[in-house]
Order: structure tokens, then sequence, then C-alpha cells
């Protein structure tokens, strides 16, 4: 069977949040009628009002031709829980990652999406990591290229939202947000299993709705 080197393993991790008497759970599901076909994943919230008596669900962004795949979303729900800010990782048709942003508001039962976009200025592949061990006997045992990972892990569960409140007023308040990005490229070592130019994983954050804040918190060394 083929083998991509670029590769990173999805696992369904949801990522709650409670206020107000508001408990709200995201979870990126799958499209695919059958286990492995690979068709394309979107992102679902559940939310109850009243402490899990009644719950209701939504989708938040589905799956499309021109982004098949949106997985590992974060979640934050605002003081008065009544707003949710969700970001996730947008998988293109060119197979190359983004993140995205989508505000929404809870309408009685129903979720409303107000907005959804770029939260991330630029797009990037990912990261060399299911590599061929050179000492492995055998051509099908891998390894990350940061020997210190395993195999087939790259932009794992790395997104966060917070939010400042400048105010009494949730409207007023500011959403923060951080998430993994390989935009920046490494040059490899003499000698390594992933030899080349590649992306290089960092850190980056900025405020929701400020293309301007984006900045890097953390370069890898």
């Amino acid at each position: 069977m083929p083998r991509c080197k670029q590769a990173t393993r999805l696992i369904t991790q949801p990522h709650a949040a409670a206020a107000r008497g508001t408990f709200a759970f995201v979870v990126n599901s799958s499209t695919s009628p059958f286990f492995g076909e690979g068709t394309g994943s979107e992102i679902n919230a559940v939310f109850t009002r009243d402490g899990g008596v009644t719950w209701a669900s939504a989708r938040v962004v589905a799956s499309s031709l021109a982004d098949p795949q949106h997985v590992h979303p974060a979640l934050l729900l605002s003081a008065n829980g009544k707003r949710l800010t969700v970001s996730y990782y947008v998988q293109q048709l060119d197979q190359r990652l983004r993140t995205d942003v989508a505000t929404l508001k809870i309408d009685g039962r129903r979720l409303r999406l107000e907005e959804a976009g770029p939260l991330s200025t630029t797009a990037f592949d990912l990261t060399p990591s299911n590599v061929v061990r050179r000492s492995s006997p055998t051509t099908t045992t891998t390894t990350n290229y940061d020997r210190t990972i395993v195999a087939c892990y790259d932009i794992g569960e790395y997104q966060s939202l917070t939010q400042s409140r400048r105010g009494d007023d949730d409207d007023d308040a500011r959403v923060i947000a951080a998430w993994g990005d390989n935009r920046k490229t490494w040059l490899s070592p003499a000698g390594s299993p992933a030899a080349g130019l590649h992306a290089q994983p960092d850190v980056f954050a900025a405020i929701v709705g400020d293309d301007s804040s984006e900045h890097e918190v953390t370069r890898r060394r």
C-alpha cells in the first residue's frame, strides 16, 4: 500500500465549555459511510441550556469539494453562555492546511452562524512525520522526523481560544486564538531520513477578527 511521508493521525477529541447554565462541546465527524474511505469531515456542536435535560446539535462547518477535511476544533463559550467561537484546521483540496474560525449565537434550541472565515493568513504543508527508519530491517517501520515524537503526529491538539473582557459587556470582549502552524521551513541535517527542505511547526496567535494581530509566539529550534 502507498505510504504518505507527510501525514498526521486524526482522533475524535471533543472540546467542551460551560457558562451560565449552558454546556456545549464541539467535535470533528467523518462524512464517510465506511471506515477508511476518507471522503471528508465536518465540525459539529452539541449543547444544552437546561443542565442536560434537553440537547440540541448543529453543524458548524460542512465538508466541501474545495475544503474536504475539518478537524481538531477548539471551543470558547462567552461568559453569558450565548455565543460560541470555534476554531479548527481545514485541509484544502491541494492538501495544504489552514486554520479557520466561526462565531455562532445560541438562539433557543438553535445555533445561528454569525461569521466564518480564515483565522490564519497562510496555508501550510504537513511535516514529514512518517519516514522510514534507516536502522529498520523492513521498509514498513516508520518514525517521525522528530525522533522524540511518534510517527504520523503533527498538528495534534494545538488549537486554543481564550477571552479578554474589557468591560461587563460580552460583546466588547476580545477572543484570542493560538494554533500550531507549519508555514515556516527547516533544512534537515546531513543523513536525516527526511532529507531536504520541509515544513516547520511553530505556535502562532491572533485576535479573532483582527488580521493585523497575527504573530509567531514560539519558534522551534
